[in-house]
């Protein structure tokens, strides 16, 4: 009995697959043991330091940009720091935009209207054959260029626009503790009358049309967060020498490679989208006509949630290149990870081995991190039982 056990399992698939991968995981874990071994016992005999150590000494070296707090005095983790936010905030800010500006560009691509589709084959042709460093190097020095002197600044009501940034109104922590617990209040109570919008739309569908409580809800929500902003002070530019100061200052650097990673992306996004919404069968849309719904809410109830189990996979790897192109901030000077734990922390302390662990595993995780969640919403658009 036992000897048919143990030949049960030595035919069981699932078992041996184990095995392999068992030994396979043995093997790589050997492997970077003696990798490490080796490096270390090197380093020893060159007299050259290693360990994360270095993260707590001070750099002595300043960020144009930092988030958070960051002077001379500050550590090198805090400049690793800064340099993640600022990673991750122009990462952000490319992905909602090109995602946007993708979706619509696809949405052209597959437009009846000829003039819309050759415009948004253009956009797409354009932008996709061109490298994205030629992109950036070109808008950022003509930009730049372009842009008027201090002394000569574009401004437009509380916004400046010159060579040294765009300034923004930034609104200040230090507001009256009143103002505080008002705007909380007011948003609390926006929160409130829609969730309780939300639940009445639940038990009274037929009684009140969707659009008033559609609308109800989005005023609600808007007077709530206007009342809760205008208990704010907000901290405003203001010319000082011969810069200004104050306010919330968006470096050319991070404009420039902000609209380049929106304009390239945005094309691979768009064909995507395009891809997707041809995948649903024609059927569909016969369908839909013959329900008599307009072109918005075809594409709202039938077209799109189809498309999206197309358009979500490669999407997601759309958006691990924005993420993994933001590198390209360092050939324009924008402070991100690589051009200050990269390029500066490495020159300074020559922690080579290190620093290049850091940020391969920083990077690493965002992107694991970014696709784990948009696989966790994909799972929204799965085919039940699939």
């Amino acid at each position: 009995m036992a000897d048919k056990t143990i030949t049960g399992l030595l035919y069981s698939p699932r078992f041996r697959a184990l095995v392999f991968q068992g030994l396979v995981l043995a093997a790589l874990a050997f492997l970077i043991g003696s990798a490490v071994q080796t490096v270390s016992a090197n380093l020893s005999r060159l007299g050259i330091s290693s360990g994360f150590d270095f993260l707590s000494r001070e750099g002595h070296f300043g960020i144009g940009q930092a988030l958070i707090e960051h002077s001379d005095s500050s550590t090198y983790f805090d400049a690793f720091k800064v340099a993640l936010l600022n990673t991750l905030l122009v990462a952000g800010l490319a992905i909602v935009t090109a995602t946007i500006l993708g979706f619509v560009i696809g949405l052209m691509r597959v437009s009846k209207n000829p003039l819309f589709a050759l415009l948004g084959k253009v956009f797409v042709e354009f932008n996709r054959n061109i490298p994205l460093l030629l992109h950036l190097l070109f808008w950022y020095y003509v930009t730049l260029t372009m842009l008027p002197v201090v002394r000569e600044s574009l401004v437009l009501g509380d916004v400046v626009l010159n060579r040294r940034g765009l300034y923004l109104p930034r609104p200040s922590l230090d507001a009256s503790a009143n103002g505080v617990v008002l705007g909380l209040v007011a948003m609390l109570f926006a929160v409130g009358v829609g969730a309780f919008i939300a639940w009445f739309r639940r038990g009274n569908a037929s009684r009140v049309p969707g659009r008033v409580l559609l609308s109800v809800t989005a005023v609600s929500i808007v007077v709530g967060f206007w009342v809760g902003m205008s208990q704010l002070t907000w901290e405003t530019p203001a010319l000082s020498g011969l810069t200004y100061r104050g306010g919330l200052r968006m470096l050319p650097e991070l404009v420039a490679l902000w609209f380049c990673l929106t304009l390239y992306q945005s094309a691979f996004i768009a064909e995507i989208v395009r891809s997707g919404i041809q995948s649903v069968e024609k059927v569909q849309y016969e369908a839909a006509e013959a329900l008599t719904f307009t072109s918005g809410k075809m594409y709202r109830y039938v077209v799109i949630p189809q498309a999206a189990r197309v358009i979500l996979p490669p999407y997601t790897g759309s958006v691990l290149n924005i993420i993994k192109d933001t590198s390209l901030g360092a050939a324009i000077g924008y402070p991100e990870l690589m051009q200050v734990f990269w390029s500066t922390v490495l020159v300074q302390t020559g922690q080579g081995i290190e620093v290049v662990v850091i940020t391969l595993g920083t990077y690493l995780t965002i992107s694991l991190v970014f696709a784990l969640l948009i696989n966790l919403y994909s799972r929204r658009f799965a085919i039940p039982g699939r």
